[in-house]
């Protein structure tokens, strides 16, 4: 499957938001997203996101549906704490996946999010597993705003590792040895490629839900590049955003320029050999 998604946007917005998927050469789509100029009809916040999930598309389709409800409703609770906010969102989240009898326990998701605070002047990513958000900064360059949570990173090692029993083989997240033992032999369990998730109940304590959270002032960001590693497996971060940024200025009378710009992402790295599920949200500042 493949699309585009131009939200509405309401007439006070100060931004623009698009988004573009396709489930490429692996055929079954097991992504969601999140666009949302106004998060919850409230135009002091918006909210972008990707969701890359793995051994089904329940966790990230559920994460899609029920993070942008649960992120304003810390909003609301924790006025001022944006980051504290998107940290409590995030471990509710996967509380309540792993809790969920609907979603099988060896099934995750990633979650990069941007919520964009216009009343503090802030853009706050809460980055969990190895999706990748990106600020376009005044000058067109790329700044990385996430860090990939993956099997290869040798601080995610580090941490899995002083866990009892934590495992990582291969580059590849286990579980904790005894538990994660059984549950191979009566689920035929797979290790898992990113060291943070929401769901895998699995592989809990090891694959984490805790976000790595940046903030950054509005006044210095032009624009945000969300995308799952199918993006990033096969295009550098320089080159993402010259793709976009030639879109934008491409299009940027029309609506749809996010979407257009998102668009040309995903086929981009289509066309450079992604093997995975590609998806793509930008935003753009007006």
């Amino acid at each position: 499957s493949s699309g585009t998604e131009t939200p509405p946007h309401p007439d006070d917005c100060k931004i623009r938001i698009g988004a573009a998927w396709d489930s490429g050469r692996r055929g079954r789509m097991e992504d969601a997203h999140t666009a949302l100029p106004a998060l919850q009809g409230d135009s002091r916040y918006a909210l972008m996101a990707v969701y890359d999930g793995h051994s089904g598309k329940a966790a990230a389709q559920w994460v899609g549906e029920n993070m942008p409800g649960l992120l304003y409703n810390y909003l609301l609770a924790f006025p001022g704490d944006t980051m504290l906010a998107m940290q409590k969102a995030c471990i509710e989240c996967d509380r309540l996946v792993c809790g969920n009898e609907e979603i099988r326990s060896s099934c995750g998701t990633t979650a990069c999010l941007c919520l964009i605070d216009f009343v503090n002047g802030k853009l706050v990513c809460a980055n969990v597993g190895d999706s990748r958000a990106l600020v376009i900064m005044k000058d067109n360059q790329g700044r990385r705003l996430s860090n990939d949570h993956n099997g290869k990173d040798e601080q995610e090692k580090e941490r899995i590792r002083r866990m009892l029993g934590g495992l990582v083989r291969g580059d590849r997240v286990e579980g904790t040895s005894l538990l994660y033992t059984f549950n191979c032999k009566t689920k035929n369990l797979g290790a898992l490629a990113c060291a943070r998730a929401i769901g895998d109940a699995d592989i809990k304590p090891s694959a984490t839900a805790d976000p790595l959270i940046i903030e950054v002032d509005l006044k210095d960001v032009k624009g945000v590049v969300i995308g799952c590693d199918g993006v990033w497996d096969v295009v550098k971060d320089q080159k993402a955003v010259d793709v976009v940024v030639k879109e934008l200025e491409a299009n940027k009378s029309t609506m749809e320029k996010c979407a257009l710009a998102a668009n040309a992402l995903v086929k981009h790295a289509y066309k450079k050999g992604s093997e995975d599920n590609i998806s793509v949200v930008i935003g753009s500042f007006l």
